[in-house]
């Protein structure tokens, strides 16, 4: 009889094992610690079982009913669960072409593609005492109306667009309000973030004041004619890319938020009204668990905020705008990226974002390709049509790691806020250095955790493919470069000559200037909140330039400067490396080449010779040391196994390899109580499991004259 012709079973019903109907066992805690004691031994300590994290937070290796957050307080369980509509995040690109027509082009095919949100980033318009200062090297140049036209022709109406520029919201929008009309060509949001270019690019071209009363003013303006237009942006991603770690983002996100409602609501301006207004902004790592509780707990913060406040509770409508990590992103293994950004936005996902830009794979080394562009919407797609991830309303609630280490980081950032509010909240913490130095100082403990490979970065620091090269050109651009913008100050220059030339006589021009005199005069006498937008747009409408706008709507104000935030890119220093290497075998026609040399049992060669990639140095293993002198031409050699901590042995070794010409013989361990003499005996280094692989390799590179 076959399978199919057998009569169908009645399920569990019919089974003999009585224990597949039975409840499964209680887990008892204190009886899986005794058990894993035992079942370990003496080989491991049960506290090396819980890992630390940057911030200080224990993560305990089991988590039951009784470790989940108390109701009272942060957790509560307010705020922290992503959209309950089921309608997924919203698929966003970022456009960052310098050419209007480039960027207009690549909206629509981003559109095309399936992209229902854009994020554009757009150059600060330039004013007469500064060149033009880009949020990113490929931000789009407006210099001045007609420029929007390219893009307001491709926007698709039920699409969104956010317009990333700093503290030039206020002129973009009279200038997109302007050219628009009353045509629907999307939802515009203008991301008034003044503090996150403070920290990135540590100055403003204004006063603190004065941008927070432009702030106010588009905010005013948008309640009343733009309905769905949201212009408060809170930006965590510069403390995030300059290696702050998750309660620096999370305190620092919170504390601009407050600032900005503290600000708005001395304006004049309603909290309720305005908290409906702000998006948040992060960077996704690459810790999940860690990731997917970071945004979990921006939300539940904002709520426990907007209470304090007397606002309502927003929960789940914080709007959370996701980006993958910058900092993560790798030069010499692009495609590795692909694998990273997919469990980035596997992440973001799960923690509810609003929106979610992944970058392309290849951004770093230049101009993205449309491959790489395409690859970053369709990891959305897969996660969103095909996983259906966005579908189920906060997937991660109920998981007692994720809802302990929420309330745990959402309680550690709040005490950190309140220390920032007591220092007289963020721009006081910005201006005096206080949040350079948080950040500075954890951004070191990161640097250490990658040198060390704690943190390995695949493809870079560990299971590097040597017969791949490096690329060494590199666009890679940290936030403090000034971008310089020579059309936009020559139309300044062409502006201030035609202001002095008594025979200048175009009526247009002079309709232009006379609108902007009456925005200088509203800037200096200030009126009712959405005056300075009405008449941006008037002047807008008569001619004027982004730069004439930006020039007079920072009015007399002193320039804001505080200690900038440095950008990292994690990799890069492992990168150098390999571009070293990549020199040499452009040079010699051959890499760096160490022997390795088998001394007895305990063999790491194979570690050896993957640690030895990192920096492109060829490891050729040898079955001993005879075999390894026959050749006299390596550049190093490191002594392995059981013989490397033999002193005669080692000695006898190095002195063979140095009359060889050999500049450098390591052993592969750390030396231990015999370092010195080791050290004694010739030894030039140690290579183990946790020695500080980065200034290792690039000590033995320099020896060898790679970067000369």
């Amino acid at each position: 009889m076959s399978l199919l012709d057998q009569p169908p079973s009645r399920g569990l019903d019919e089974t003999p094992h009585t224990e597949a109907t039975a409840d499964f066992a209680t887990v008892d805690e204190v009886a899986w610690r005794q058990r894993v004691t035992r079942e370990l031994g003496d080989t491991v300590e049960p506290a090396a079982l819980t890992h630390r994290t940057r911030d200080g937070l224990n993560v305990e290796p089991l988590y039951t009913a009784a470790s989940g957050p108390s109701t009272n307080g942060l957790a509560g369980g307010q705020g922290a669960a992503a959209s309950p509509d089921n309608l997924g995040w919203r698929v966003a690109q970022k456009i960052s072409q310098p050419e209007v027509e480039d960027a207009a082009t690549q909206a629509e095919e981003a559109q095309a593609h399936g992209a229902t949100l854009l994020w554009m980033d757009v150059a600060k318009p330039a004013s007469a005492a500064t060149a033009s200062l880009a949020s990113e090297p490929q931000a789009i140049q407006i210099t001045g109306g007609t420029d929007l036209e390219p893009l307001l022709e491709v926007i698709d109406p039920g699409n969104e667009v956010v317009v990333d520029v700093g503290e030039g919201a206020l002129t973009f929008a009279a200038l997109q309000a302007s050219r628009l009309g009353d045509e629907k060509a999307g939802v515009w949001h203008f991301a008034c973030d003044p503090l996150a270019q403070l920290a990135s690019q540590g100055q403003l071209s204004e006063s603190t004041e004065s941008v927070f009363r432009q702030m106010a003013d588009l905010t005013a303006w948008g309640l009343l004619n733009a309905p769905e237009m949201h212009t408060v942006f809170v930006s965590a991603q510069p403390y995030h890319e300059a290696g702050g770690s998750t309660v620096q983002e999370l305190a620092f996100a919170l504390a601009t938020g407050v600032e900005y409602l503290r600000h708005l609501s001395q304006a004049g301006l309603e909290v309720e009204a305005v908290s409906r207004r702000v998006d948040f902004s992060f960077s996704i790592g690459r810790d999940l668990f860690t990731e997917v509780a970071k945004l979990r707990a921006a939300k539940m913060l904002w709520s426990k905020a907007l209470a304090t406040w007397g606002g309502s509770p927003v929960g789940h409508r914080v709007r959370i705008h996701a980006h993958t990590s910058h900092r993560e992103m790798s030069l010499t293994a692009p495609r590795v990226n692909l694998l990273r950004q997919g469990a980035q936005a596997f992440a973001a996902g799960l923690g509810g974002a609003y929106s979610l830009v992944i970058a392309p794979y290849d951004a770093v080394s230049g101009p993205a390709s449309t491959d790489s562009r395409r690859s970053a919407l369709n990891i959305q797609h897969i996660l969103e049509q095909e996983t259906r991830l966005g579908r189920v309303s906060d997937p991660a609630a109920g998981s007692w790691y994720v809802e302990h280490l929420t309330d745990a980081l959402a309680r550690a950032a709040w005490e950190l806020f309140r220390e920032v509010e007591h220092r007289g909240g963020m721009t006081a913490c910005l201006l005096d250095g206080y949040v350079a130095e948080l950040v500075t100082d954890s951004a070191a403990a990161l640097r250490e955790d990658v040198a060390t490979r704690r943190q390995p970065l695949i493809g870079s620091s560990l299971f590097v493919e040597l017969s791949e090269p490096s690329k060494v050109e590199t666009n890679d651009v940290g936030s403090k470069a000034a971008i310089e913008d020579p059309l936009a100050a020559s139309i300044l220059d062409s502006v201030a000559e035609a202001l002095d030339d008594s025979d200048f006589e175009l009526d247009e021009f002079e309709f232009a200037a006379a609108s902007l005199t009456v925005l200088e005069l509203s800037v200096a006498a200030p009126g009712e909140l959405g005056e300075l937008m009405e008449l941006s747009i008037a002047a807008a409408d008569a001619g004027a330039q982004p730069h004439e706008l930006a020039k007079r709507l920072a009015g007399e104000s002193t320039a804001a400067s505080c200690p900038p935030l440095t950008r990292l890119r994690l990799s890069q220093a492992f990168e150098d490396l390999r571009q070293a290497s990549d020199r040499w075998l452009a040079e010699l026609d051959t890499r760096p080449r160490a022997a390795l040399v088998d001394l007895g049992v305990d063999h790491h060669t194979g570690f050896v010779r993957r640690l030895l990639a990192v920096a492109g140095i060829e490891g050729i293993e040898m079955p001993g040391l005879e075999h390894a002198l026959q050749d006299s031409t390596w550049n190093l050699a490191v002594l392995c196994g059981h013989g490397a901590r033999d002193l005669t042995q080692i000695r006898d070794a190095v002195e063979q390899f140095r009359r060889q010409g050999t500049r450098w013989v390591l052993v592969d361990h750390s030396g231990g109580d015999q370092k010195a003499a080791l050290e004694a005996a010739g030894v030039d280094g140690f290579i183990f499991e946790g020695c500080d692989v980065l200034a290792l390799l690039r000590t033995i590179l320099e020896g060898l004259g790679a970067f000369a």
